[in-house]
């Protein structure tokens, strides 16, 4: 890392401490890696398409499944499986 990169790093990171507030020991762990991790993913850029791709030659329905997922509960929360 460049001592630039690095700067840029540290005043990114800066900033979300700042934002997040961070108060116990354990919070400010959590936020810096936290901010640690989203400084590295912002530079790798995305690692998949964020919309349904449209030139694969497959069923309407199975390119668009994953993103059109539902969780549905099949008993009351809180309640013993059977």
């Amino acid at each position: 890392m460049t001592p630039e990169e690095r700067e840029k790093l540290d005043a990114f990171v800066k900033g979300m401490m700042t934002d997040l507030a961070p108060t116990s020991a354990h919070e400010i762990f959590l936020a810096n890696s936290m901010a640690e991790e989203a400084w590295r993913l912002n530079q790798i850029g995305p690692a998949a398409p964020t919309s349904p791709p449209s030139a694969i030659s497959m069923a309407p329905e199975t390119n668009t499944a994953p993103w059109k997922a539902r969780i549905t509960r099949t008993r009351p929360l809180g309640s013993s499986p059977p």
